[in-house]
């Protein structure tokens, strides 16, 4: 399961534990009501808001990946050079901090949330442990946290 991690100021303000498990693949229709009144109609949307928008050195949107041919010729998908950031969607961020703290039981408004984004830490799944993955494609990239 991924993690967030709040910088230490964040965790004693909100009284959070160190490591806050996220699960991107359960919403309740609670959550997914309050989400709508957050700006994303399905929770689908807000998943997809997670991953950023890459963009280029001069904030430019571009494909995070290009259309290649492998070694052998075959069609392959490789890193586009041109991406140098991604441009974030903090609300979607936020909602996932939400939802992180209501599931430790940690009851905040999401609409005051406040939290230290450059002290904020993804952890993905750990690799070694098969069997207890999500599915990676549901998992925002690790550089837009």
């Amino acid at each position: 399961m991924p993690f967030l991690k709040l910088g230490a100021a964040g965790r004693e303000r909100l009284g959070a534990p160190e490591a806050i498990p996220i699960s991107l693949n359960s919403v309740t229709n609670r959550e997914a009501i309050r989400m709508r009144v957050l700006g994303y109609k399905t929770p689908r949307l807000w998943r997809n808001a997670l991953r950023g928008i890459p963009v280029d050195e001069d904030g430019n949107p571009v494909p995070a990946q290009i259309d290649g041919v492998d070694e052998d010729g075959n069609p392959a998908q490789v890193s586009n050079p041109a991406v140098v950031d991604f441009e974030r969607d903090y609300q979607a961020w936020t909602v996932l901090m939400w939802l992180g703290l209501r599931r430790v039981g940690i009851e905040v408004d999401p609409s005051t949330l406040e939290f230290d984004l450059d002290a904020l830490d993804y952890e993905p799944d750990p690799e070694d442990e098969p069997g207890k993955a999500e599915d990676p494609a549901e998992d925002p990239d690790p550089s837009t946290a």
